[in-house]
């Protein structure tokens, strides 16, 4: 009888330990899932660095282009000139270069047949008015020629020397005259009239053609300026959508760091 008493205290003594054992492997150990969380926590801490330094460096790189973007735009008023209207006075001002090349080249081709015209009146030969006077040259000419032999053959003072070179002179001198009187004739005034008007349009069409060419020039070197403006606008755009995306970023990974560190002190 004391046996089967002491039996079945064993027994149930030995169901018990059993009971604990089992009991004791089913509870889960928290250590292992903590560990996981802090490890994870330390991933998304790097990566939260990580992507802080890539925001602040996009910012100031944002920055610089702001200022850089302002200076340039600076330069470009200077100029006077918006990239929307730059293609088309670029476009009015070589049109306008290109008329005023062909029209001096018309009036360079005006004013050599005007001075040919004046020169004609001025160096006919055959002219009846000039043609005596020219005779008279030649005549005074050789006169003097004659006196100068004799004068160095010691035949002939040097008065008479000095008188047939006034004979000269005073020839030239009614050539001259009968020349001028010539080109100031009803068709020479009007050839000299007309030269003159077209030597100033000349001189007018010349300056607007200078300044053309200096302010394609200069509006040319402004290009640059256009070009790096639509070049930073694009710069500025994508720097802005890439902060607007790491913000976001930033913003998902703080959110994942604060629940699993609410998770962890659950666990703790």
């Amino acid at each position: 009888m004391f046996n089967l008493k002491f039996a079945s205290l064993a027994l149930i003594s030995a169901s018990f330990l059993v009971s604990s054992v089992n009991a004791q492997s089913v509870q889960p150990n928290p250590l292992p899932k903590a560990a996981a969380i802090e490890r994870t926590i330390t991933i998304f801490q790097r990566r939260l660095a990580e992507e802080l330094k890539l925001n602040n460096d996009a910012g100031e790189k944002l920055k610089e282009l702001v200022a850089q973007q302002a200076e340039v735009v600076k330069q470009q008023d200077s100029v006077g000139v918006s990239p929307e209207s730059f293609p088309e006075i670029m476009k009015n001002l070589q049109s306008q270069r290109i008329q005023l090349m062909i029209d001096l080249a018309g009036l360079d081709a005006r004013r050599k047949v005007l001075v040919e015209a004046r020169e004609e009146i001025t160096n006919d030969t055959n002219n009846e008015v000039l043609k005596p006077l020219l005779e008279m040259i030649e005549i005074e000419k050789e006169r003097l020629q004659r006196a100068e032999n004799l004068h160095a053959e010691g035949t002939k003072p040097k008065a008479e020397v000095l008188s047939a070179k006034r004979g000269v002179l005073a020839a030239e001198v009614q050539l001259a005259e009968a020349k001028s009187r010539q080109s100031s004739s009803l068709t020479g005034e009007r050839i000299n009239a007309n030269l003159l008007d077209t030597s100033l349009e000349h001189a007018e069409k010349q300056a607007r053609l200078d300044t053309t060419k200096t302010l394609l020039e200069t509006l040319t070197q402004s290009r640059s300026f256009v070009q790096e403006t639509e070049k930073n606008e694009r710069e500025l755009l994508r720097l802005q959508e890439t902060m607007t995306q790491s913000n976001k970023r930033i913003q998902n990974t703080q959110d994942e760091i604060s629940a699993l560190e609410a998770e962890l002190d659950k666990i703790q």
